[in-house]
């Protein structure tokens, strides 16, 4: 919870709760009682994964917080990743928004085809509009619409020919999608007077403010992150829905349109902090479906499909409001009924969506430590996307997902302590993920990805002592992918710290291998990117860490190497003594930093405890040598 304070404060700039000159009563009664700001009423930019994992850091019910500050911290290394984070669920919406960051090339390209979504439909109303006013005007206006719909149909192959092949270049796209965005608005204004009478025009004008929508800020596309700007729009859209199927209920397709409107609505209104009205609009799109639907044409199955999504987005609601077991039911329902879904079309498209229910049980059932059971949604999960085909494009998202997957899985064996299992899969999961980068070996996220892969895999080798020679060929594989990192950003913080990480467990590695000059190599490597972070900032705590873990590798480095000295050769012993002394005076200096560390950080992380235990022992260890030769 303090964490999560000062975490509040730090990007938000000011205190979750003002308790001013309140005395200690009234202050608990005001941290029990009142939610925090959200910190994208503050920032806009901190919406999405930053404000979930700083709510719950602050929630008021100890059993919803974090566990521990080590399990903070590894929900924000996620997001720092791109992986999705413990603090939100795992809805459809969120697994494509970390999908679109992870392909940013993807990304323009996916704003180039929302723009050309919301010009063919506004193009698609005005073919309608002019071939309705031809049929009952006069010839000459016939000729006029003529005319317009050839304009028309030019604006389109501009858009689709030209806008399509240069908008991922321009250096203004989002301030020109703005602009592109209010003259398709202003057109829908002055077109909406002339058309009401019109259903098929009315529904191609609905679609183009859910593009709109979608543009300004649907939070499963790349938007401009305009949540109210996008709210407004598709309310636009959901009043044509309502309005069409209210005059014909029996028609499903009407039914699906109107509920599909209410989800992108709710899911908007749910990523504003507006829980309570997004509940109650999904709440109403369930109302509203047939009970008991039974999948045996295109139409129903399209109906259950849609059912089956809006309880999964239910069950994502409740779990952000802190209701379990309101969300396990909703979920648990809506994957049944993606069953029934899957069994009557077994589409490419349903098995995805099947994936996405069982991953976010699973992230459900991770969350309330139910080990066992997300094990056993996860391997399903897998089942769906064990055959991927990288020589298909379409096959670029199920890989993926079985990246998201084999992770998910290994890290649930490794809690069980299945530990050769959990190496095998990570290794599976690191083999895609390397077939990934090969197609784009630019990303800077799939090389992060790749990374983080290859350090799971060094530490399960390291766990289950495996030959120094194979952990030193990861070792060799992961600075390959730190320094190319650190070529495409070479002035990353974060590039530093990592490839800084990585030098000191090489490091490691080779001290166990006797292999003390080129470990002495790989620590210098270390000290200078720390020492370049603490230039930008001396209490980086990361370039801290390193720095006190340089000294304790160091220490650890002359020590080794003056046990391997003193058993080989014929020294005398007080010049061992005197190496010994140098050893241990690393071990002080790192102490020292540890030991400031620790009045720093409460409560201590779990690293920290670890490596205050290392260095008194190696201090231990070291008197004790010397004691004894002397």
């Amino acid at each position: 919870y303090s964490l999560g304070v000062v975490l509040y404060e730090l990007v938000c700039g000011q205190r979750p709760h003002d308790l001013g000159q309140l005395d200690l009563e009234q202050a608990l009664r005001v941290l029990r009682e009142q939610t925090p700001r959200r910190p994208s009423a503050l920032r806009a930019e901190l919406a999405g994964d930053v404000e979930s994992i700083i709510l719950r850091a602050l929630r008021p019910e100890p059993e919803a917080r974090y566990p521990s500050a080590a399990s903070l911290a590894a929900d924000l290394i996620r997001h720092r990743e791109g992986r999705p984070v413990e603090a939100r669920p795992w809805t459809w919406s969120y697994q494509v928004l970390l999908l679109v960051r992870r392909h940013r090339v993807l990304a323009f390209a996916g704003l180039a085809v929302f723009l050309v979504a919301i010009v063919a439909a506004i193009v698609s109303a005005l073919f309608a509009v002019e071939a309705s006013r031809a049929r009952r005007a006069e010839a000459e206006r016939a000729e006029a619409a003529t005319r317009m719909a050839e304009e028309s149909r030019k604006l389109s192959d501009w858009v689709t020919l030209d806008l399509l092949s240069r908008i991922g270049s321009l250096p203004r796209g989002a301030e020109l999608q703005r602009e592109l965005a209010g003259k398709v608005k202003e057109h829908l204004e002055r077109v909406a007077p002339y058309v009401r009478d019109d259903g098929e025009v009315q529904r191609s004008m609905a679609i183009a403010w859910m593009e709109l929508g979608a543009l300004a800020g649907d939070p499963g596309q790349r938007n401009a992150g305009r949540l109210p700007e996008a709210a407004a729009a598709i309310q636009r859209a959901l009043e044509v829905f309502k309005r069409r199927f209210d005059d014909d209920s029996s028609d499903p397709d009407r039914l699906i349109d109107l509920n599909v409107a209410r989800l992108r609505l709710a899911g908007i209104l749910h990523e504003q902090g507006e829980a309570d009205r997004a509940l109650e609009i999904l709440s109403r799109a369930l109302e509203s479906m047939p009970s008991g639907i039974a999948a045996a044409d295109p139409a129903s199955q399209r109906l259950l499909g849609l059912k089956a999504t809006l309880l999964r987005e239910l069950s994502a609601l409740h779990l952000a409001r802190g209701s379990l077991a309101e969300a396990k039911e909703c979920g648990e329902i809506g994957l049944a009924a993606r069953r029934r879904c899957l069994a009557a079309l077994d589409s490419e498209g349903a098995r995805r969506e099947l994936w996405v229910d069982l991953m976010q049980l699973a992230s459900m059932a991770i969350s309330q430590g139910q080990t066992e059971e997300a094990l056993a949604y996860t391997d399903e999960a897998l089942t769906l996307v064990d055959d991927v085909d990288l020589d298909r494009d379409s096959d670029l998202v199920r890989a993926n997902d079985q990246v998201v997957s084999l992770g998910t899985r290994a890290d649930l064996l490794g809690e069980l302590g299945r530990y050769e299992e959990a190496l095998a899969l990570h290794r599976k999961s690191l083999a895609l993920r390397e077939r990934l980068l090969a197609l784009d070996p630019s990303n800077p996220l799939l090389l992060a990805n790749a990374s983080t892969a290859v350090s799971r895999v060094i530490e399960l080798m390291l766990y289950l002592e495996l030959p120094a020679s194979e952990i030193e060929a990861q070792c060799q594989r992961n600075l390959a992918i730190d320094r190319r990192m650190q070529v495409l950003n070479p002035e990353s913080r974060d590039v530093h710290v990592r490839l800084s990480q990585d030098l000191r467990q090489m490091a490691t590695v080779l001290i166990n291998e006797q292999a003390f000059d080129r470990a002495r190599v790989c620590l210098e490597e270390a000290r200078e990117l720390n020492r370049e972070l603490l230039l930008r900032d001396p209490k980086d705590l990361d370039a801290r860490r390193g720095q006190a873990e340089y000294l304790t590798y160091l220490g650890l480095c002359k020590f080794q190497e003056t046990l391997q000295v003193f058993v080989e050769e014929t020294v005398p012993v007080d010049e061992i003594v005197e190496q010994v002394d140098d050893a241990r005076e690393h071990f002080v200096d790192a102490l020292a930093i540890y030991e400031v560390l620790e009045r720093e950080l409460l409560p201590r992380p779990d690293w920290l405890d670890a490596m205050l235990r290392a260095v008194r022992a190696y201090l231990a260890n070291s008197a004790e040598f010397i004691t004894k030769i002397q």
